[in-house]
């Protein structure tokens, strides 16, 4: 807390600090707003709630059974091990509530689909929400092309809205193609969900 204290008032130049603790009681949230009420700050706490049980698996496999308390160990027992840290947390757990913590800026998201935001203004907590409601637990894959060769391209013209060339037209439908065999295919060639997203 003092690092991050002395991190927030060295310069006025919109910092952001992350206080990531297990702040799992509301006695403790309560306490964290105190030590911070006396700076020109806005806290907001994030608690992420997930119950989702495939979700958790997915997520000790891919992220922690890579970090430093797990490295060189057997993975099905790191996973016990973890589970039991997360039955430990259960125990004593508070989540925030809405009633006694509703003076208090908070996000709460339940299981990577449900978000709720509370008391929370301005543009760069509004640019926080956003970040958070853009994050995925699971691997994605982007694929990023331009369009196909317009007139103007062939002409050297900069900017404009000109039709395709028969090569951009070309182009265009081995796009489709890829994007179908590809794109909305699992890498075990199982159909799956896609989206394209166009920009002009």
């Amino acid at each position: 807390m003092e690092d991050m204290t002395a991190y927030l008032t060295a310069e006025n130049d919109g910092r952001v600090a992350v206080y990531d603790a297990t702040n799992t009681t509301m006695e403790r949230r309560r306490w964290v707003a105190e030590q911070l009420a006396g700076l020109a700050v806005k806290v907001i706490f994030i608690e992420v709630i997930c119950a989702d049980e495939k979700l958790i698996e997915e997520n000790i496999r891919a992220v922690k059974l890579n970090g430093p308390d797990y490295e060189g160990k057997d993975s099905d027992e790191c996973v016990r091990d973890f589970r039991q840290r997360i039955k430990e947390y259960e125990d004593v757990y508070e989540t925030i509530d809405c009633d006694s913590e509703g003076d208090l800026s908070w996000i709460k998201i339940q299981d990577c689909r449900r978000y709720t935001i509370n008391n929370v203004r301005g543009y760069l907590p509004g640019k926080i929400i956003q970040f958070l409601m853009c994050l995925h637990t699971t691997k994605k894959r982007f694929f990023i092309s331009r369009h196909g060769q317009s007139a103007y391209n062939a002409s050297g013209k900069i900017g404009g809205d000109s039709d395709l060339t028969p090569e951009g037209d070309a182009y265009a439908q081995r796009l489709a193609e890829f994007t179908e065999q590809v794109c909305a295919r699992t890498r075990t060639r199982a159909r799956t969900r896609a989206r394209a997203l166009t920009r002009t």
